[in-house]
Parts: structure tokens; C-alpha cells; sequence
């Protein structure tokens, strides 16, 4: 097993296990439950609201009078520019995301106020906040401890001149590997990553490390297109059951292989406000048929240290980690 890495590895005591001890299963917590608490709160906050966001003809433009327009009646008065600008964020990245919550949280938030055991008050300046890209480097100190760990259990040793890298189809979540390593090992790496949810939870993890503090991405690898075009495909086939990469456009309709007009189905089986969202990025993104260039296809690297990072200067790396000064969570601010 591998010194250097296992070194770096924080206490697993507040890890949530998701899958079996044998995969890419725990996704470093470290929450006490006061900040589990303000956690739940918030997710449950945006995800009420965006439904309610949902249910507008014109979802962005709605939340764009809330928090942007101060000549709006619907403008957010009450609340400081700062829990404006962060609920503006968040509540528009779940429209683009297809209503997947992924701002974590802030103790400043406006929809926190009427806890006052947690809410700070209406600015970021007080406090403490949670380090996002601390929280990311304890994950994937985590995350590799595990990889070395499936290593041992398959008895393969990595010298330090062997490097790999991890492909992960962003719709299966299935992951190839090539490098300098013999086809054998290859075989055998590839089986144990692809049990269960390893793939998704290794996918996930490298995602959410190709975003900033601010939650902006910073890897070449990604882009609001790519973003757009992934939720666009999970949306249609958790609702349809299809794979639209299969489309076709005949006679004016986007049809699958079985003559199934797709955006009539998805019509079927879902509400006015996500169909015309949906609709309208289907035939931005789609066009006459499926532009596999802008899948969210993402890759890493894997060597004797662990995982690194590819395509961006602040990696989460063991060798790319230097920036990051130290590994508490927290950062107070007075």
C-alpha cells in the first residue's frame, strides 16, 4: 500500500459509506450535526424552490427579477447583495443542472434566518465558512487510500514510473483505463472500478474538483455546453428511458431507431415548465442528431501517489496540492 498517500488520509470516522468496503464508495463528510443540519435545511430550501422556479414560463428570467433587477416588483429587497448573489447562483445552476442541488452551504444564507442557532447573519464576513477546496483535497486523500486498497486486494503494485489514466462516460459511468501498465492489469483494474457505483461516485468526485470555491469551472475538460448537454441527456432518459444519442431528425420530428417521436414522449410524461426548458436546449444542443463532441467525458490520471488531476493549475493531487495551505476545513472570518 502506498505510505505517501495513506499519510494524507484523514480520519474515516465521518465518512458515509454508500456501496460495499470493496469500491469507490466514501465521500469524506467531516459535518458535525449542527452543519449536516444546515445542510438538509438548504437543500430542502432550493429544492422547493426550484420547482417553484420550474413552474414559470421562463424560469431564468424569473430568477433573474428576484435577485437582479432592482426596478422589478419581485425584486428580493430584504435580503443583502451577497444572499442575493448567492441565491441567484444556486437557485440557476439547479435550472441548468436539471435540479441537481450542488452548492453545499452558507451560514449567511437568507433562507437560514429563522434558525438562528446556525444563521450568521445577512454577510459572508462573520463566522466561519466551510473550505470547499479543503473538503475536496480530504476526499481525495479518501478516495485514493481506497483505490490502494483495491489494488492490494487484486495484487497489483504500481512501481513509480507506471502512470494510468481514468476515463468516465458521463451516461454510463463506466470507466476505461490506458497507460503503461500491462493489458492483465488493465483487465483486472477495470472490472473492480466497474462494480456497482464506483464509476458515478468517481465521476462525481472529479466533477465537483473541477470547480472553484465560487463553484465556477476551471478545467479545460468542462464547460457550461458540455454541463448543459449531460443534464439534458440524464433528464430525458430518468423521465423516457431513452438514450437520445440514438436520435435522428426525419420529417421535422427527432425520432429514435423504434419511430418514437422523443419530444412528444417527454411531453407525455412530464410538466409544461420542464418540457419547454428541456425542449429548448434539446434543439440547441441536438440540432439534426447527437454531438458527441460535447459529452462531459472526463479524465484523470492515476500513478504511484494516487490520483491527479488533468487540465487545470489547482489540482487536488498529492504532487498538485502545494497551493492549498493547510487541510482544516474551516477558514475564520472576523
Amino acid at each position: 500500500m502506498n505510505t505517501t498517500v495513506l499519510a494524507n488520509v484523514p480520519n474515516t470516522s465521518n465518512m458515509n459509506t454508500i456501496n460495499s468496503d470493496t469500491n469507490i464508495n466514501c465521500i469524506f463528510d467531516g459535518l458535525s450535526e449542527e452543519e449536516r443540519k444546515t445542510r438538509e435545511i438548504l437543500q430542502e430550501h432550493y429544492n422547493k424552490v426550484y420547482h417553484e422556479n420550474m413552474a414559470h414560463s421562463n424560469p431564468i428570467a424569473w430568477i433573474e427579477a428576484k435577485y437582479c433587477d432592482s426596478n422589478s416588483p419581485y425584486f428580493r429587497r430584504e435580503m443583502s447583495e451577497e444572499q442575493r448573489n448567492i441565491a441567484y447562483r444556486n437557485e440557476k445552476r439547479m435550472i441548468e443542472t436539471g435540479g441537481k442541488y450542488t452548492a453545499g452551504f452558507a451560514r449567511f444564507d437568507y433562507a437560514l434566518r429563522k434558525y438562528p442557532e446556525l444563521y450568521i447573519g445577512p454577510s459572508s464576513q462573520t463566522g466561519y465558512s466551510r473550505n470547499t477546496d479543503k473538503m475536496k483535497y480530504q476526499e481525495r486523500c479518501s478516495i485514493n487510500e481506497q483505490l490502494f486498497t483495491l489494488l492490494g486486494v487484486s495484487g497489483i503494485e504500481l512501481s513509480r514510473n507506471d502512470n494510468i489514466k481514468l476515463t468516465i462516460d458521463p451516461y454510463s459511468f463506466n470507466i476505461e483505463i490506458n497507460g503503461n501498465i500491462s493489458n492483465d492489469k488493465i483487465r483486472i483494474l477495470e472490472e473492480l472500478l466497474n462494480r456497482n457505483n464506483s464509476g458515478k461516485n468517481l465521476w462525481t468526485h472529479v466533477w465537483n474538483c473541477m470547480h472553484d470555491s465560487s463553484n465556477e469551472i476551471i478545467n479545460i475538460q468542462g464547460n457550461t455546453k458540455k454541463q448543459q448537454q449531460f443534464a439534458l441527456w440524464h433528464e430525458f432518459y430518468n423521465t423516457t428511458g431513452y438514450d437520445i444519442r440514438k436520435v435522428k431528425l426525419v420529417d421535422k420530428k427527432y425520432v429514435m431507431p423504434d419511430g418514437t417521436d422523443i419530444l412528444e414522449i417527454f411531453r407525455e410524461k412530464t410538466n409544461s415548465a420542464v418540457f419547454d426548458l428541456f425542449s429548448t436546449r434539446f434543439h440547441e444542443l441536438v440540432e439534426n442528431e447527437w454531438n458527441y463532441a460535447d459529452d462531459l467525458e472526463l479524465e484523470i490520471g492515476f500513478d504511484s501517489t494516487g490520483l491527479y488531476d488533468i487540465g487545470q493549475t489547482n489540482g487536488f493531487g498529492i504532487k498538485q496540492s502545494g497551493w492549498i495551505t493547510n487541510t482544516a476545513i474551516f477558514d475564520a472570518r472576523i
